[in-house]
């Protein structure tokens, strides 16, 4: 999430992207996370992401778009959810990039990569807290990666425009989204329990 906007409250941007936005299917009077359209889920699981899971990308029930810079987006991808650490969870993660001029080159670079062994070395401990800094290695994108990069970020802007940014398909076939990383870790359990069950066999318990 951009660091000048509460961890509770979207921007004034943001808030107008999602109240006027015709693929929203419920009313923003309640809290997050709230409900998408069908539609725009297809758009969002076509766009290039790198999956954690390859063998689950067919039939993936999570996406997250994040920038590889964001601290937010680290602790996301570090964050312990009982016994399991939340990368290890059957999801693509969408790169976009906005925050900070090594952004765009390192966006590239995951995409270049195309595997999670890309997003360990960016949210791994090379990831910088101070400054904000992914420990991925920045490259000069390609017109095909800025192609993919500008198609993930304008979808991200319609939808809110913060990272993380979740998007998610419940096993009672709902299509949710949750901006930002939430203070509270219940919301991540609760967010994990609403998964298919089947994606949570696939996951594999921190060694203590």
């Amino acid at each position: 999430m951009n660091p000048k906007t509460p961890y509770k409250y979207l921007s004034r941007a943001a808030f107008f992207l999602l109240f006027f936005s015709t693929s929203m299917t419920t009313a923003l009077a309640g809290p997050m996370p709230w409900e998408i359209s069908k539609t725009l889920w297809t758009q969002i699981s076509q766009l290039k992401g790198i999956p954690t899971n390859p063998k689950e990308t067919g039939s993936i029930s999570l996406y997250i778009f994040f920038d590889p810079n964001c601290p937010w987006c680290n602790q996301l991808w570090n964050a312990k959810v009982e016994g399991y650490v939340f990368s290890e969870i059957p999801a693509v993660w969408i790169p976009v990039d906005y925050l900070g001029d090594s952004s765009l080159g390192k966006a590239a670079a995951i995409l270049h990569e195309g595997n999670v062994d890309a997003l360990n070395e960016n949210f791994g401990t090379s990831f910088l807290t101070k400054p904000h800094s992914g420990g991925i290695d920045p490259i000069k994108p390609t017109k095909y990666e800025i192609h993919e990069l500008n198609e993930a970020k304008s979808t991200w802007r319609h939808l809110g425009g913060v990272t993380p940014l979740l998007v998610y398909r419940t096993s009672f076939g709902k299509t949710r989204i949750y901006l930002g990383f939430p203070k509270d870790k219940s919301v991540l359990r609760n967010i994990v329990h609403s998964l298919p069950p089947t994606k949570l066999k696939q996951y594999q318990p921190i060694r203590h």
